[in-house]
């Protein structure tokens, strides 16, 4: 009778206190993985395989002990080792996971002393920026910097439009601002410097708003009349889609290429459907003043 009165107190004492228990093992692992962690920092030529078993051991703490006070600054340390390795060997999946390690510091523990840092990180993380910004307030403004760049360039160049007599050589000049907006991606994807790669989404806001004027004026202008609504409606559908298809190609590119890589790609498709368009389609190319074209 008292052995089984001792075996029920120490099973209720195990049920009243697993989250003791819980912080025990989540600080035992992730001192195991500061050890490990300062094994691989200490060697002179580390490999990328152990660096990646550092961030995996990093990344269980989360996974076993998402509630422990010890799972945000091991998210911090594997983020942070994920660009170690990215720098030392150059491999883009480091980066990304470095990415998403950031990411899920902000979202899962937005309290956490880290949060903000790790904002300012990940902006550097994924190339936005050549360095960490200098302040948490500067790396808060990088997603609305990037968001405005390109709007910038559009009302700028609307401005042009309107302000001056439209352009000759209008096939010529409707085909060089596609390319060009493809040119901008590669060129974005690729730059270190955060003020030239805000530059650069500018110059694509621009190409991008001359590519719809000359667009939206060509198909009032070149489609026959009984025709019109019929090739606007189409027209509409592909455009008001496109986001919405370009969100979930986007997406499935980085998955499987990588955040740079698939930007990279995409705009060298664009590029490419350009030119196979000038080559395939004369009559776009030759088209000159749009005033001069005529609706049937």
């Amino acid at each position: 009778m008292k052995h089984s009165i001792l075996t029920l107190a120490l099973a209720f004492g195990l049920l009243a206190a697993p989250p003791a228990f819980a912080a025990n093992s989540a600080r035992d692992m992730y001192n195991r993985a500061q050890g490990e962690e300062h094994a691989v920092r200490s060697a002179s030529s580390p490999s990328q395989a152990a660096v990646r078993r550092v961030v995996a051991a990093y990344e269980r703490i989360v996974l076993k002990y998402p509630a422990s006070g010890y799972s945000d600054n091991a998210l911090w340390q594997a983020a942070n080792l994920s660009l170690l390795a990215y720098q030392r060997f150059g491999d883009e999946a480091d980066r990304d996971k470095a990415h998403k390690l950031f990411a899920a510091l902000r979202s899962q523990y937005p309290s956490s002393k880290f949060a903000k840092s790790a904002r300012a990180a990940d902006a550097a993380a994924v190339g936005d920026a050549d360095s960490t910004p200098a302040s948490p307030a500067d790396a808060e403004s990088t997603d609305a910097d990037r968001t405005a760049a390109p709007a910038i360039g559009a009302v700028l160049m609307s401005g042009m439009l309107a302000l001056r007599p439209p352009p000759g050589r209008a096939g010529r000049l409707f085909l060089w601002a596609v390319g060009l907006f493809g040119l901008s991606m590669i060129a974005f994807a690729l730059s270190r410097w955060f003020w030239v790669s805000l530059a650069i989404l500018a110059a694509s806001g621009a190409a991008d708003m001359l590519s719809v004027y000359f667009r939206s004026t060509l198909t009032q202008v070149l489609v026959p009349s009984n025709m019109l609504g019929r090739v606007s409606a189409v027209n509409q559908i592909f455009i008001g889609s496109s986001n919405e298809i370009g969100a979930f190609e986007s997406g499935l590119a980085a998955k499987l290429l990588g955040t740079v890589s698939s930007v990279v790609v995409g705009g060298v498709i664009t590029v490419v459907v350009t030119a196979l368009t000038a080559w395939r389609v004369p009559a776009l190319r030759r088209l000159d003043r749009l005033e001069d074209q005529s609706v049937v």
